[in-house]
């Protein structure tokens, strides 16, 4: 009973699945390398590596901070989980959370999640606005579903890896 309680996680790693929380954790991973992408070209020389770093801190109010907004926005657009016209690709959505570990479940709860928090974005006409809404309404949801990464650690704990030397230079 014991080895099968050990080997319990190494079969979901290979199945590809993992636990919502590390789930989470890949996605966010995904979404900072794009954000930093970004903000290197809409904002050279402007330092937001604490804003994104700090997304999981519920003490951090980053509801004002528009320009994080926007690289939210951008960084949607790159990963391909909006459209041209600002609906959501669900498709790609879905395989963005697959590849990042997602189970049917959480493929499902999580694209719930993603679809509420555009709903409730859709009155704002400005991008970044939205973009900003959207990010507190998925960390609240996120919060409320107990699926929140181990931010003790970081949730980007792992980000200058894969040949990664560190932050971006101008940021």
């Amino acid at each position: 009973m014991d080895a099968l309680l050990y080997l319990l996680p190494l079969t979901a790693l290979v199945a590809g699945l993992l636990p919502p929380t590390q789930v989470v954790d890949q996605m966010s991973q995904a979404m900072a390398h794009k954000m930093f992408e970004c903000a290197r070209e809409m904002y050279p020389g402007v330092g937001f590596v604490r804003e994104i770093l700090d997304f999981w801190n519920m003490e951090y109010d980053f509801s004002r901070n528009e320009p994080l907004g926007c690289l939210q926005a951008c960084s949607v657009h790159r990963l391909q989980l909006r459209d041209a016209d600002g609906a959501l690709n669900l498709a790609n959505i879905r395989q963005f959370i697959l590849t990042h570990g997602g189970d049917e479940e959480t493929v499902e709860t999580l694209t719930k999640v993603l679809e509420r928090c555009h709903l409730a974005s859709r009155n704002t006409t400005r991008a970044c606005s939205a973009g900003v809404k959207e990010m507190q309404c998925f960390r609240n949801r996120v919060y409320e579903l107990r699926w929140v990464p181990d931010v003790q650690f970081g949730p980007y704990d792992n980000i200058w890896s894969a040949g990664n030397k560190g932050p971006p230079s101008r940021i």
